[in-house]
């Protein structure tokens, strides 16, 4: 009696499986090479390699130092880069060079969109393709922002009352955005109305032991890093569309008579705004978006309390600031298309999904 050992047995079955899979094969290529259902033939088929666009050419920075340019120069600039292979150049002002300070032009003045202009016709020319930041060096910013457009942060002070003690001391803020008293008991006294002349004002402490926080907005001071002339000034808030949309009418009237729909994208060059962590209306803006007061959690939201309650308020915090921010770059999208243009965005550091906000 003949018998088939263990091993002999899969390879049997291993053989059908194999023959089977070869004649299904053969049968899936038998039939991409005939005319099935009036579609070409594998052998029909356009394989040849796509024509090469400028899109899929290298791009490079184009630093214009100074924005110290001309016709001539910007010309063979762009011949030799061309000559290179390159298919797309970004504009950046940024500083001059000592020495050649008769040489600046202005940013975004008649000047140098005339620079602009001759750059578009002799990129168009050439099959090329134009972006530019919209500021100079790095982030938004410039010499039309404001100090109330400029970006912000908080700083706090708590003082320590015991009941009937009253509040003398001078509150060193300019803008103080609330003044809230907290009991060890879980009381909380909101004492705006009481604040005058940077004092709390006809207020004593109730019985027991207080804490009153004081929270104020204050700018960060920073200017644009690198900026070119005429344009060195404060960075924006990058947590305000309000302050945004200002910032742009200066954009919009440089190019009102301008053909700048031939520029292909706007460019939002790093997330730098440091130690940007407040805008006017974020404590109106988190009540709105996460349906309570913070106002009556800053014992949390500086770090006091529990760690469950400073990680919620915290986490909460963090998120409005995240939407604020995503919708400051979805504003300036939906800007930059209104002219025609795209947008490049260099999102890496900023507070937010940085996917929603490069799909943004």
């Amino acid at each position: 009696m003949n018998s088939m050992s263990t091993f002999d047995t899969i390879t049997h079955s291993e053989g059908k499986y194999m023959r089977a899979l070869t004649l299904i094969w053969c049968i899936v290529l038998f039939l991409s090479m005939q005319n099935v259902s009036g579609q070409a033939s594998l052998s029909d088929r356009d394989l040849k390699w796509p024509t090469q666009k400028k899109e899929h050419k290298p791009g490079t920075y184009w630093w214009w130092m100074g924005s110290a340019v001309d016709r001539e120069n910007l010309t063979y600039n762009l011949e030799s880069l061309h000559t290179a292979g390159i298919g797309n150049v970004h504009i950046i002002p940024i500083y001059g060079v000592r020495g050649l300070e008769e040489k600046y032009i202005d940013f975004l003045s008649p000047a140098w969109m005339e620079m602009l202009s001759h750059t578009l016709n002799e990129a168009e020319r050439l099959d090329m393709n134009v972006d530019m930041s919209t500021t100079t060096g790095w982030p938004f910013g410039g010499s039309h922002v404001s100090p109330r457009d400029a970006a912000s942060h908080i700083e706090y002070k708590i003082y320590t009352l015991s009941g009937g003690e009253s509040f003398s001391e001078k509150i060193a803020a300019t803008d103080l955005q609330c003044l809230m008293a907290y009991s060890a008991k879980g009381e909380i006294i909101d004492l705006s109305d009481k604040y005058l002349e940077n004092r709390i004002t006809g207020w004593s402490a109730p019985p027991g032991e207080w804490q009153i926080y004081a929270l104020w907005e204050k700018g960060t001071g920073q200017k644009v890093k690198r900026a070119a002339p005429g344009n060195e000034g404060l960075v924006l808030d990058p947590f305000s569309v309000s302050s945004l949309n200002t910032y742009l009418e200066r954009y919009d009237r440089a190019f009102s008579q301008q053909e700048g729909s031939r520029l292909r994208a706007q460019y939002h060059d790093s997330y730098e705004y440091y130690h940007a962590n407040w805008t006017e209306n974020l404590l109106d803006e988190f009540q709105s978006r996460r349906g309570y007061n913070l106002r009556r959690h800053l014992p949390a939201l500086t770090g006091h309390g529990t760690t469950e309650e400073i990680s919620r308020i915290k986490a909460d915090y963090r998120t409005t600031m995240a939407e604020l921010h995503l919708e400051y770059i979805e504003e300036w999208t939906s800007w930059a298309h209104s002219h025609g243009w795209i947008t490049r965005n260099e999102a890496h550091g900023a507070p937010a999904n940085l996917l929603d906000l490069y799909a943004a």
